[in-house]
């Protein structure tokens, strides 16, 4: 992972799968979980693909998606080092490695904090799954484990519109 993520097309997602939980950079693309659902919404036809990565989530199995997204996998350690290079050389973007979405395969549940024209993460998911889109930053972040939690409160705290942003 380089220093090159850029929010508008990359996002830090948490991910909890039998009780574990993992952080993922990847196009912000790879979370729209019901794609057959955003395929028909934009007038198109669904991919096989995305027919089968549905039915697996519909049916409990996130092993499919899992399988599909591991090349995304991050550490906590790639994430400190990530933090601290914006901290020292990019504190503008900091939000940007921020946490914007953490998806809770165990419980069917989002919480989601990315703005995105044209629908959310909470708007494509699977049946039985709950969404909700968080206006306050803090929702997210308060999600994570602490044993996961790779950013400095500090350094957020050092910048007055970061933490204005964050305040609850």
């Amino acid at each position: 992972m380089d220093s090159s993520t850029e929010k508008s097309v990359y996002v830090v997602v948490g991910v909890i799968v039998n009780g574990t939980f993992d952080w993922y950079v990847s196009r912000k693309g790879e979370w729209f979980l019901n794609r057959v659902e955003f395929a028909r919404i934009f007038g198109e036809k669904p991919f096989d693909e995305d027919v089968k990565l549905l039915s697996q989530l519909e049916s409990d199995r996130p092993e499919y998606f899992l399988k599909k997204i591991r090349d995304f996998r991050v550490t906590k350690k790639e994430l400190t080092e990530l933090f601290n290079l914006y901290s020292e050389k990019e504190r503008q973007n900091i939000l940007d490695i921020l946490p914007t979405a953490v998806f809770d395969f165990d419980n069917k549940c989002l919480l989601n904090r990315y703005p995105e024209p044209g629908g959310s993460f909470e708007d494509f998911l699977p049946k039985d799954w709950e969404g909700k889109y968080c206006v306050n930053y803090r929702d997210v972040l308060n999600a994570i484990p602490p044993e996961m939690v790779y950013w400095n409160e500090e350094t957020l705290d050092s910048t007055d519109w970061v933490k204005e942003i964050l305040q609850p």
